[in-house]
């Protein structure tokens, strides 16, 4: 019993909207993605690069998706504050948590592709 029990009630509501739109969302991306590097999973192109296989992939997508999870419910439990120095830091958060992401794809693409040799 808290002081205000229907600001409970939303947050706990927040979880069944990530898992849904947001899975939905995600699970859209994931299926295209697999979809369209399919051909080349597991293979090696002609200049050496070795493209990960759909099982990488997928569990890379899926990793990607719970970390996203945690990081839209600490962006909806936020909810958008009236004063303007307080949305300019949701908003710096947002960004912030969103080059996470994608740098985590860019370290994916730095361990799938060998160093070239030296000599």
């Amino acid at each position: 019993m808290g002081i205000y029990p229907e600001l409970k009630r939303e947050r706990t509501e927040l979880w069944p909207i990530i898992w849904t739109a947001g899975g939905f969302c995600w699970l859209a991306v994931t299926i295209l993605s697999l979809l369209w590097a399919w051909p080349d999973s597991g293979t090696t192109t002609k200049n050496g690069d070795y493209n990960i296989t759909t099982t990488a992939r997928l569990a890379h997508h899926v990793l990607l998706f719970l970390f996203s999870a945690c990081a839209y419910r600490i962006g909806l439990s936020w909810g958008w504050p009236r004063e303007r120095a307080a949305r300019i830091r949701v908003l710096a958060v947002n960004v912030a948590l969103a080059l996470i992401v994608a740098g985590s794809g860019l370290g994916r693409v730095a361990i799938a592709e060998p160093s070239a040799p030296t000599g």
